[in-house]
């Protein structure tokens, strides 16, 4: 009896504890997710895909889509000045191009079998790596899919994908889209959004 008491004990405080520490670690969320100045919206959003990180653990993805509901046209560059800015003042700016250069050799096999009443047989097997064809196919798909800078017409939308790589990152973090520009009223301004936990 006391041994079953002791072991019950035990499974509720280690349940409190994960609990305890589960409700601690929140998941990376970006506030707001929608920002509107005179007509045109951008929603931002992360992506959280485990493929990722097969690149590096350090790599925050961005969704990112503008939405033109003004009567002008408007001319936007998250790829080339948006800027992530840390809680220790560091700044982080979008990746343009991954480069991946394999580590490890392709994989080679021999393989010797014997067999009564016959002459050995040998075979000889090369095989190159799975892991460095997903990292080339993610690869591809991020210059596919990141976002392209330029004019985004009168009711126009347009989206893509921003990829940062944050290392020793603190949160909260500013992610900063500076200058966007309205092509008749000559305004500008900059749309900023807190990541944060």
């Amino acid at each position: 009896m006391k041994v079953e008491t002791k072991r019950l004990l035990f499974l509720s405080l280690y349940l409190i504890l994960l609990l305890y520490v589960g409700g601690c670690i929140r998941p990376i969320q970006v506030f707001p997710q929608s920002t509107t100045i005179n007509g045109v919206t951008i929603n931002v959003e992360i992506i959280r895909d485990f493929k990722w990180y097969s690149l590096s653990q350090d790599i925050m993805v961005l969704n990112l889509e503008v939405i033109n509901n003004s009567n002008e046209g408007i001319w936007i560059y998250p790829l080339g000045k948006s800027v992530i800015i840390s809680a220790n003042g560091r700044q982080y700016m979008p990746i343009r191009e991954f480069y991946y250069q394999s580590t490890g050799a392709p994989k080679v096999s021999f393989e010797v079998s014997f067999k009564s009443n016959e002459p050995p047989s040998f075979s000889l097997l090369l095989s190159s790596n799975d892991e460095e064809k997903k990292i080339n196919e993610l690869i591809k798909t991020y210059e596919l899919l990141k976002f392209k800078d330029g004019k985004v017409f009168p009711g126009a939308r347009v989206s893509g994908i921003l990829a940062f790589y944050t290392p020793y990152v603190k949160y909260p973090l500013r992610f900063i889209i500076p200058e966007v520009f309205w092509e008749n009223s000559l305004q500008k301004y900059d749309f900023e959004f807190i990541i944060g936990r």
